[in-house]
């Protein structure tokens, strides 16, 4: 036994170096000693090290595993790694391969739930949690409706999308890019609420047509059209501060991306939705319509800031390439008469002019 135990030892610590080794292979430390840095670089230094060694650690455990599903582990934890580029298409792929049309349910849940668990990495990462939200705003653009329904009712039962919460307090610069990954969970989380209270999503609309908000009735024009104002506020607020980390920040810069892509279709139902409410509004009782004139009135400061919005980022990196539409406003004009029918044929006060301000965001 003990010839058979000292090779068992002897091979061990082989594997073992040969593991470390590998891992420094890949951190490449700099030839400068730890001794000549001062404790803030080498505080990132070893906290890089230590992510790099983590990601290394769970794809080989994930690999080593005997589930069926450890090709999803393995492509989840490659695509939302602690490297600073963004997710690798070939595992987001592979991700979206697994949620797709004809996918087995429980397959396409066990991929959505250990997608939540790593925005829960410990240490607190804004690049895994930055990343990990890029791949589920994909799933949710190209997932198809089983892969939607599922981070929408994941998302209800166990809210992993809200981080407001969320903090990387490694250095200044991870704290404040930590600042703009609280806003776009936060644009995702609405997202997902949006698509559940609606019953369908808006990006997901087909053609150059009218949206199914041109098609609404009262009761639920004035239900839905408030989430949709809502929603773009969420939008609007991911917009890169001006001098922030986030404005240079090539991960934030595709996701931002998409965000801005967004705003086209979404841009489209609310006005559709805004259309629709004139053409009802002069039959509506008092209460539907002073609903509808704040709607209307929300609508116009809305589109002015959409607009600002477009003029910004056109000059961010992100958006260089970028085709931007023409916004339809609408018409400030009507906005008196709506309030003349109010006053003298529906008879009391229309609604105070900060109305729409007060809904902005």
């Amino acid at each position: 036994r003990a010839p058979g135990c000292c090779v068992f030892v002897v091979c061990w610590s082989l594997l073992r170096a040969s593991f470390f080794q590998h891992l420094l292979r890949l951190h490449r430390f700099p030839r400068r000693s730890w001794e000549t840095m001062d404790s803030a670089t080498a505080k990132v230094k070893l906290q890089k090290f230590a992510g790099k060694c983590q990601d290394v650690t769970q794809v080989t455990l994930a690999k080593a595993s005997s589930d069926r599903t450890k090709d999803i582990d393995v492509a989840v934890i490659k695509a939302t790694n602690h490297k600073n580029v963004t997710p690798k298409e070939k595992h987001v792929r592979t991700i979206l391969a697994t949620v797709g049309p004809g996918s087995f349910r429980p397959d396409v849940a066990h991929c959505i739930s250990t997608l939540a668990k790593r925005l829960r990495t410990k240490p607190p990462s804004y690049l895994v949690s930055l990343k990990t939200l890029m791949v589920f705003h994909r799933l949710l653009r190209e997932g198809g409706d089983l892969a939607v329904d599922e981070v929408t009712k994941l998302n209800n039962r166990e809210n992993f999308l809200n981080l407001s919460n969320f903090k990387d307090e490694t250095t200044a610069k991870t704290w404040d890019l930590a600042g703009w990954v609280r806003v776009y969970s936060g644009f995702l989380e609405e997202r997902c609420q949006t698509i559940r209270a609606l019953g369908f999503d808006v990006e997901l609309e087909k053609g150059e047509g009218h949206s199914a908000s041109r098609g609404w009735n009262t009761p639920t024009l004035l239900e839905n059209l408030p989430k949709l104002q809502q929603l773009m506020r969420r939008l609007i607020n991911t917009t890169p501060e001006d001098r922030s980390q986030a404005q240079h920040d090539r991960v934030v810069a595709v996701a931002f991306n998409l965000v801005v892509r967004e705003s086209f279709k979404l841009y489209r139902a609310i006005y559709d939705g805004v259309i629709n409410l004139l053409d009802k509004f002069f039959e509506m009782d008092r209460d539907d319509a002073v609903k509808a004139l704040e709607l209307y009135k929300a609508s116009m400061t809305q589109a002015s800031q959409l607009e600002a919005m477009y003029e910004k980022v056109k000059t961010l990196d992100a958006c260089l390439m970028m085709q931007f539409p023409t916004l339809e406003l609408p018409d400030a004009s009507l906005v008196e008469s709506m309030e003349e029918y109010l006053e003298s044929v529906l008879g009391g006060p229309a609604p105070a002019r900060g109305a729409a301000r007060a809904a902005a965001p």
